[in-house]
């Protein structure tokens, strides 16, 4: 998979009179290499949610795992992980279709790992590198590149399902969805990538990035990264979730 904006792309979209659904997926065994074409100009949509030069995009998709595959020079990140928010579409929250579904606007159940990614991060951009003007993170960008030189290999925007079934409410000063941890298997995790650091590394692992987006957006909390737990930990309590089997395709 070469030579496009985004290599694998797993999104749910809204299509009305029915949500289309996008979970219980497998990326695996890909070579995806050098997708870094900007967008068409006629371009519309969610594909200019895209960053050009992103490896793989999961968007707003339950049960999703991406593992075995390799993942070379890619601009702006490996592999990145978004909720409806992200992408502008938030506005589906409670929405139901014909059949009486509710599009579910969070990445849940994304377990990403024993990738190998290289070559990552040395230009960021779409929203990346758009001034806050425009809606774009270049502010962010901007000052992560001063110091890190590169962006992580795997990139999670950190928004979280306000379910406190599943997480930790809502802000009510906000509407945002509030931080904390998913429980069980709807954890985000990415966790034993093989990463070749970048030429001008710092000397930190460059595996994860949690870009925690409203905490960002509200100026109450910071990024998290080299490390980010909520995508990682350690030890006994490496970030680790079973996800449903996904049957008929090839072994």
């Amino acid at each position: 998979m070469y030579d496009n904006t985004g290599g694998i792309l797993v999104f749910a979209l809204k299509a009305p009179p029915r949500f289309k659904t996008t979970e219980n997926v497998v990326v695996r065994n890909n070579r995806i290499t050098d997708n870094n074409t900007p967008p068409f100009v006629n371009a519309s949509g969610l594909v200019l949610t895209i960053p050009p030069g992103t490896g793989v995009m999961v968007l707003a998709s339950q049960n999703v795992e991406v593992y075995n595959n390799t993942i070379t020079k890619h601009k702006t990140t490996g592999v990145l992980l978004i909720s409806a928010y992200a992408a502008n579409e938030e506005d589906n929250s409670g929405i139901k279709d014909s059949q009486g579904k509710v599009y579910d606007n969070f990445g849940k159940g994304n377990y990403v790992h024993n990738n190998t990614i290289k070559d990552f991060g040395y230009a960021p951009g779409g929203a990346f590198a758009k001034p806050g003007s425009e809606g774009g993170l270049k502010d962010f960008t901007d000052a992560f590149m001063a110091g890190y030189k590169n962006f992580p290999a795997v990139m999670w925007d950190g928004v979280m399902d306000p379910n406190p079934a599943v997480s930790a409410g809502v802000d009510v000063s906000t509407g945002y969805p509030l931080g904390g941890n998913y429980t069980g298997n709807y954890k985000v995790c990415s966790t034993a990538n093989g990463v070749t650091p970048p030429v001008t590394s710092v000397g930190v692992s460059y595996q994860n990035l949690d870009l925690n987006l409203f905490g960002l957006m509200t100026q109450t909390s910071s990024f998290a990264f080299p490390n980010p737990p909520r995508l990682e930990k350690s030890g006994a309590n490496a970030c680790t979730i079973t996800l449903p089997p996904v049957t008929g395709y090839p072994s």
